[in-house]
């Protein structure tokens, strides 16, 4: 990865992005669910989630980004699930560094804001042909999809359930 430098008073000083992508090459994931959990009183769980995610085999700094993610979209708890699946895409799309988990997580969490954001203005826009029958499905799609423990498996089924009726 090319870094990016600025100066600041003749001094270089690496960019947010570099600083970040620094910090997960230098740390241990241990140290960094230390760094987290210590602080909110889950060091335990989270260190057997921690195992449970070492059985990937994923390289220090990707599996560090992918704690970052998990504490990031599931408000700073470890859930296994969540890791699992992030960890086996990750295995699938072949990720070996940081920098490539960092860019893969920035794409898919555009991707989710495009998504939420469609579905919100939906919900939002009466007027669109959409009746309250409908805005009640999308809001409902919309709520169990925030639901971390809920697998994708289960989300299509819920979906598919809905739009039976």
């Amino acid at each position: 990865m090319k870094e990016r430098y600025s100066q600041c008073n003749g001094e270089t000083v690496k960019s947010a992005k570099d600083r970040f992508i620094d910090e997960l090459k230098t740390m241990t994931p241990e140290e960094l669910v230390y760094g987290y959990s210590s602080q909110k009183g889950t060091l335990s769980n989270d260190l057997k989630a921690l195992n449970e995610i070492k059985k990937y085999n994923l390289p220090d700094e990707v599996t560090n980004m992918l704690i970052r993610n998990t504490m990031f979209v599931c408000d700073y708890n470890l859930s296994i699930r969540f890791m699992e699946k992030l960890a086996e895409d990750w295995l699938g799309r072949r990720i070996k560094t940081a920098e490539e988990a960092f860019e893969i997580s920035n794409k898919e969490f555009e991707k989710y804001k495009e998504w939420a954001a469609n579905v919100d203005k939906a919900i939002e826009n009466e007027n669109q042909n959409v009746n309250g029958v409908e805005l009640t499905i999308l809001s409902a799609i919309k709520t169990a999809s925030n639901i971390v423990e809920i697998s994708d498996k289960d989300l299509g089924k819920f979906v598919r359930e809905l739009l039976k009726s």
